[in-house]
């Protein structure tokens, strides 16, 4: 996770516990289930890991719990980020995880983000970033409002940016650019889905 701005924040602690990816198509078939037993993360298929700080004291399940601290002003977690994990291709996922936020957690103050977690399609390199992709499915939280957010850039028609191509022709961007695919007008290029 990544705060986009260096505005002041309070001191933030983040704890993550259970994380649980299952192809809901599959007879709910876990892709991924994390405890933070241990901080060997890459040897369960975590990679480009920064390390990993865990609490014992705060935890949901299982003896310990990721913690992520943002101290005032920072744009980072000071105690580490998981990294990425790969997991099967599937068409539906179900996702479960269990967060706590520090009581002095304000957020950032912009409309977007801090992106908790990203998903990828199988279109992406192992090491593709957000956003300018073919999918990209965000979970965030911002201002205590658990968001779920959607980006394809790749798709957008980059000579027809702004007209509405929704009853012309499916090759174009779902997620904005290129019509009123979220009810809400032409609106910006990237229009998070689900803010209203």
């Amino acid at each position: 996770m990544k705060i986009p701005s260096a505005r002041a924040l309070a001191a933030l602690t983040i704890l993550l516990a259970t994380i649980t990816l299952s192809d809901a198509q599959s007879a709910g078939v876990v892709l991924i289930q994390e405890g933070f037993e241990d901080v060997a993360l890459a040897s369960r298929g975590w990679y480009d890991t920064t390390g990993s700080q865990l609490s014992t004291a705060e935890r949901f399940a299982g003896t310990s719990s990721l913690e992520c601290r943002f101290v005032t002003g920072g744009t980072s977690c000071s105690g580490g980020t998981p990294g990425r994990h790969s997991f099967q291709a599937t068409d539906s996922l179900y996702f479960s995880y269990y967060v706590k936020y520090s009581t002095n957690w304000v957020g950032h103050g912009v409309p977007y983000g801090p992106h908790m977690f990203y998903f990828l399609t199988n279109l992406d390199g192992s090491y593709a970033g957000p956003a300018f992709n073919p999918l990209t499915a965000y979970v965030e939280e911002n201002g205590g409002r658990p968001i779920l957010a959607l980006q394809d850039g790749k798709n957008i028609d980059q000579a027809r940016i702004g007209q509405n191509l929704t009853a012309v022709t499916e090759s174009r961007s779902v997620a904005g650019c290129n019509g009123d695919s979220d009810g809400h007008g032409n609106g910006e290029c990237y229009r998070p889905l689900g803010r209203d």
